[in-house]
């Protein structure tokens, strides 16, 4: 990899001509939310929630075979392996999905600065919302819709602060989120449905239970006798607002999760905001797609989107123009774990999977290889590729692989055909392909 300055030279005066980009390398801090703090109910003082129809799915820590609680059932309804071309998908169970939602924020606790404690999960969440990749759910929206900003996150959250046992449980999480929609979010009644979404975020340090289960989020194995099974999970469940009406609650449980078992590393914006961000995003699609357990999930073994491609990372992903580190999730569209969604007509020159047009660049004197990622007529990175002897040339860039990032084609002098396959900037592999005499060219390649 060529520095900065490398590759300016390489491009020269182009190069100079953009005054200034934004280097994605660490994702950008999107402007801060509203903080709204009121008081948490003590646990085991309060008045418990009355709550009904719980479910959840909790997210394992990677290499264990979870303690699953009663609320977490896919695995009991699982038929088994089955054979077929789409064994591995997901069906559909027919229950309720999130076509359109607004997104709120809850934070127990936080230690120094909602903003910061665990990352950026506010400014992870509107890149998301706003990138390529939440279209990956397209395909399970039943032919709803396919609509850009379908799912948005509020500009003011809660925080809720009060001292809580080291180990808290579920029905102490649903007392809490109850207490910022009754008091925040939703002071005069409502704040349910599936057009509404809450995340929970727990600050490091404290464990978290299901009631009457050994399942737990325990990295520091002191809860109660319970087991680290899970790192976050989603769920939903009944209760009643201020006006004593019933309403359905749909949100994420996040413990602090730059822990080992739940942790990302080598990502571009360090531990701790990677690995909040991976897991968030799990629960995210999972919720989205299944927020009750009875809509997309595999039969043969109860797995949902994000179970089926769990910690299997996208190093980087490009998401509204900032970088992250995020496990694909999975595409019936293309029977595997996937980083984006399925375009009907692929952009030749993607190679970030943004869905905007990309700049590749080579230098004829040394053969150097460069690109620019491009948002419309802004560049936002430069960044040097690699470099290849002057009797090869590109001949094409296309998506060679299906995974939604464009790669590269090279023919050399003697006839040689060679393909790089890409991810955002780098060669993730170098392929021979064949050689052809050199009478013959190539005139065209699909973009199927």
């Amino acid at each position: 990899m060529q520095s900065e300055g490398a590759i300016n030279r390489i491009v020269g005066a182009a190069f100079l001509a953009v005054a200034a980009f934004q280097d994605p390398g660490i994702a950008a801090q999107a402007d801060p939310p509203t903080v709204i703090t009121i008081p948490a109910p003590t646990s085991g003082q309060a008045a418990p929630v009355n709550v009904m129809n719980f479910r959840c799915h909790i997210l394992p820590p990677q290499g264990v075979v979870p303690v699953r609680p009663d609320c977490d059932d896919l695995h009991t309804q699982a038929t088994g392996p089955n054979a077929g071309p789409a064994a591995t998908d997901l069906s559909d169970h027919g229950g309720p999905i999130i076509t359109s939602t607004q997104h709120r924020f809850i934070f127990l606790n936080c230690p120094a600065s909602c903003f910061s404690d665990w990352g950026n999960p506010f400014g992870f969440l509107t890149d998301l919302f706003a990138s390529n990749y939440i279209h990956l759910t397209d395909q399970y929206m039943r032919g709803l819709t396919k609509a850009n900003g379908r799912y948005q996150t509020s500009g003011s959250f809660a925080q809720v602060m009060g001292a809580q046992p080291h180990v808290l449980h579920d029905s102490d999480v649903h007392n809490l989120i109850m207490t910022a929609i009754n008091q925040v979010f939703n002071p005069n009644g409502g704040g349910g449905g599936y057009n509404q979404m809450y995340s929970f975020f727990l600050p490091q340090g404290q464990d978290l239970c299901f009631d009457n289960s050994a399942s737990c989020y325990c990295p520091d194995n002191n809860c109660n006798g319970g087991t680290f099974a899970f790192c976050a999970y989603h769920g939903s469940f009944d209760a009643v607002d201020k006006n004593n009406v019933t309403i359905h609650v749909i949100y994420q449980a996040q413990p602090y999760d730059n822990v080992n078992g739940c942790n990302v590393t080598n990502g571009p914006n360090g531990a701790l905001i990677d690995s909040t961000n991976n897991v968030f995003s799990h629960e995210i699609f999972e919720t989205i797609t299944d927020p009750d357990l009875n809509a997309w999930w595999r039969p043969s073994d109860g797995q949902e989107i994000g179970d089926i491609c769990n910690f299997l990372e996208q190093n980087p992903i490009t998401l509204n123009g900032d970088r992250y580190s995020i496990q694909k999730e999975y595409s019936n569209d293309v029977h595997t774990c996937a980083a984006g969604a399925l375009r009907l007509v692929n952009l030749s020159h993607d190679f970030n999977f943004e869905g905007v047009s990309d700049v590749l660049w080579r230098d004829n004197n040394s053969g150097f290889v460069a690109m620019w990622l491009m948002s419309d007529s802004t560049v936002l990175s430069s960044l040097g590729v690699g470099n290849v002897p002057t009797s090869w040339q590109i001949v094409g860039q296309r998506d060679f692989n299906h995974d939604g990032f464009a790669d590269i084609l090279w023919r050399d002098t003697g006839g040689g055909v060679a393909m790089w396959l890409m991810n955002s900037g780098t060669v993730q592999s170098s392929l021979g392909v064949g050689n052809v005499p050199t009478d013959w060219q190539i005139q065209g390649m699909n973009a199927d």
